[in-house]
């Protein structure tokens, strides 16, 4: 028993000898998690689809239950694609690059949000925006850490919010209008 502590302290030492020295000591994990909600109500959606790609290939599906969240463990060294899909909703996606993450950190655990809100199209509305990824994330060596693309964000936001000035301006013109873009779906839950 003795020994098996000895060889325990030995090699937590060991740990932290190479942590001063600026070396890499721990195994981690990557977790994305985050909520779907409504753009209109802010409420949490249920049934949205969370296709996650990884290097193209679907990796997973989940399904959001009534209160929006999902959670995923990445991998290293791997290009994902998350598309966030509900069939009456315009759909939304973002990207992590997790390429080049070594495979051993500082710390145990990197955790990244992705709160997405969905709306509803309006019929004539070019929603090709949309198309994009709202958001990229990459892994940086300088920072070691994954790190969203603050620059691309500035600039889909400011798309973005010119594209849901008009919406919102289409969503009351049509409201007062008494014809909804889709009656079944409008206002979206």
């Amino acid at each position: 028993m003795k020994s098996r502590f000895g060889a325990t302290v030995l090699l937590v030492l060991s740990a932290f000898a190479l942590l001063a020295q600026g070396k890499s000591v721990l195994p981690y994990s990557i977790t994305v998690s985050g909520t779907i909600t409504g753009e209109m109500t802010g409420d949490p959606l249920k049934g949205v689809k969370v296709r996650v790609l990884r290097d193209g290939e679907l990796s997973n599906l989940i399904i959001t239950k009534g209160n929006g969240r999902f959670k995923i463990e990445l991998e290293r060294n791997c290009f994902y694609a998350f598309e966030f899909t509900r069939d009456d909703l315009v759909d939304k996606h973002v990207t992590i690059d997790t390429r080049g993450a070594p495979p051993l950190l500082d710390v145990p655990s990197l955790t990244m949000i992705i709160d997405i809100s969905l709306f509803t199209p309006v019929p004539g509305m070019d929603t090709e925006l949309f198309e994009e990824p709202m958001g990229k994330a990459a892994y940086k060596h300088s920072s070691r850490n994954i790190m969203w693309d603050l620059q691309y964000e500035q600039e889909i936001a400011t798309s973005v919010r010119k594209f849901m000035a008009e919406y919102y301006k289409e969503v009351d013109r049509i409201g007062t209008s008494g014809s909804p873009a889709k009656p079944e779906t409008w206002p979206p839950n």
